[in-house]
C-alpha cells in the first residue's frame, strides 16, 4: 500500500494507541501482522515503533573523577592557549600550570592534580560543554548556501553596464609560488570596467578580516561610486565577514558572482592580474608577514601611478581571420582617470582629486622605489 509520509505518521499513532490498550500476547499479535502489511516493516521494526520509548534514568559509563574547580581551571587553561584540540592542549598543561603559579595565581593543588592527570580523551569530554558544536553542515555547504543569496552577473548587470563608471570586479592573486601549503601574501585587485580604474592592495592570507580590510581600503580610492561588485565563487569574498561589510564599503551597489568555472565572467580584473600583481611581485612565494605592508605600499604607490599617469587602448573589436586574430584598438589612448572625467561630462572627481592633483609622476616613482627596496628579502 503506497502511503505518504503524513499518512504513515497518522498510522502509526493510531497504531500506537490501539497496541498499548491491548492485554493479550495474541491481540497484540494480530495487531502488529496488520501494521507490517500495511507498512512494509519487519516484525522487529514494527515491536520498536509502536513500544513506548525506554527512558533511561541514569547517565551511562562512569562518573566524573574530577570536580568543577578543576574543570574551571582546565577551560581557563584552554581559552588562553587558544583554543587548541585536546591532543595539542595535553602537553602544554604544564607549561600553562607554572605560567599561572609565576604570575602570582594560587592554585588548589588537588585540582592541578586532577588536571594534569587527564588524558586527552577526557579533556575532550570535560570541554564538550563550552565548545562550539559542529552544526551539522559541511563548510562547502555553507559557501554554497552565500553563493544561492548572490545572483550571477551574467543574469543581472545591464547591458550598459560598460559606459557608466561604477561598475567593479574583483580577484585575488596568491602569492604562493606554486604551492598553497602554510601561509603567504595575496593581492587583492579591484577593476572598473568602463573605466579601467584599478586598485590593487596585499593582505597576509585569504581570511575574511584581512581581505574586508584591503577591499575597503581599496574601495575608498576610487573617484565615483561603486554600481555594482562582481566577484568569484571564492570563500575569500563570499563569506559573513564580507555580507555583513558590503552595504558598508559600497553603498548602494549591487553585488554580484561570476557563474562556476567562467573566468570569462570576471575578465577585466583578470587580466589586470598579470599586468599588476604578477609584472610587480612575480611568481614567486611570500611567505614572510614582515614583507605584507611593504608589498602593500608597493601596490598602493603603483595604483597611484597607473590609474592617472598611464594609458590603456580600449579593444574595439577582435575578428577571427584564417588561423589568427584580427584585433581593432581606439585610436587615441586615454588613462583611466580621463576616460571617468569623459565620462562623467568632464567633471572633477569628488573622492579622489587631492591625491592626484597634488601628485606628479616624478614625486611618485622615487616613493615607489623605496617600499621595493625594502623587499629585496621577499620570500
Amino acid at each position: 500500500m503506497n502511503m505518504t509520509n503524513d499518512e504513515k505518521k497518522t498510522n502509526q499513532r493510531l497504531m500506537r494507541r490501539r497496541y498499548a490498550e491491548l492485554k493479550s500476547k495474541k491481540q497484540k499479535g494480530a495487531l502488529l501482522d496488520q501494521f507490517c502489511a500495511m507498512t512494509g516493516l519487519h516484525r522487529k521494526s514494527a515491536i520498536r515503533s509502536l513500544s513506548p520509548k525506554q527512558k533511561h534514568h541514569r547517565k551511562r559509563g562512569r562518573p566524573f573523577q574530577t570536580g568543577m574547580g578543576a574543570r574551571t581551571l582546565l577551560r581557563r587553561i584552554w581559552k588562553q592557549a587558544g583554543r587548541p584540540c585536546a591532543v595539542l592542549l595535553k602537553p602544554v598543561l604544564a607549561l600553562w600550570i607554572e605560567s599561572l603559579r609565576r604570575a602570582g595565581e594560587h592554585l588548589d593543588e588537588t585540582e592541578v592534580s586532577d588536571v594534569l592527570r587527564m588524558s586527552a580523551r577526557t579533556i575532550d569530554r570535560r570541554l564538550s560543554g563550552v565548545r562550539p558544536r559542529w552544526s551539522g553542515r559541511s563548510r562547502a555547504a555553507s559557501l554554497a548556501e552565500h553563493r544561492r543569496r548572490i545572483p550571477l552577473k551574467v543574469e543581472t548587470w545591464p547591458a550598459d553596464a560598460a559606459a557608466h563608471p561604477g561598475w567593479l570586479e574583483i580577484d585575488t592573486v596568491e602569492h604562493c609560488g606554486g604551492s598553497t601549503a602554510g601561509e603567504y601574501n595575496c593581492s587583492e585587485t579591484m577593476t572598473d570596467v568602463p573605466t579601467q580604474w584599478t586598485e590593487t592592495r596585499v593582505s597576509w592570507t585569504k581570511r575574511p578580516e584581512a581581505v574586508e580590510q584591503r577591499v575597503r581600503e581599496g574601495a575608498a580610492c576610487f573617484p565615483f561610486p561603486a554600481r555594482g561588485v562582481n566577484t568569484d565563487n571564492g570563500p575569500d569574498y563570499i563569506n559573513e565577514t564580507l555580507n555583513r561589510c558590503f552595504v558598508e564599503i559600497f553603498p548602494g551597489a549591487l553585488r554580484t558572482r561570476s557563474r562556476p568555472y567562467c573566468k570569462n565572467d570576471n575578465a577585466h580584473v583578470e587580466q589586470k592580474n598579470g599586468h599588476r600583481a604578477r609584472r610587480i611581485f612575480g611568481f614567486g612565494r611570500y611567505g614572510d608577514p614582515e614583507t605584507t605592508e611593504a608589498m602593500n605600499e608597493v601596490a598602493r604607490l603603483q595604483s597611484l601611478f597607473d590609474n592617472p599617469y598611464r594609458p590603456t587602448q580600449k579593444l574595439l573589436s577582435k575578428t577571427k581571420v584564417g588561423h589568427k586574430y584580427s584585433k581593432v584598438f581606439e585610436k587615441e589612448p586615454k588613462t583611466p582617470a580621463r576616460i571617468g572625467q569623459d565620462a562623467a561630462g568632464g567633471a572633477a572627481s569628488q573622492a579622489h582629486p587631492p591625491a592626484h592633483a597634488k601628485k606628479h609622476p616624478f614625486s611618485v616613482t622615487p616613493k615607489m622605489a623605496q617600499p621595493r627596496n625594502q623587499g629585496r628579502g621577499f620570500g
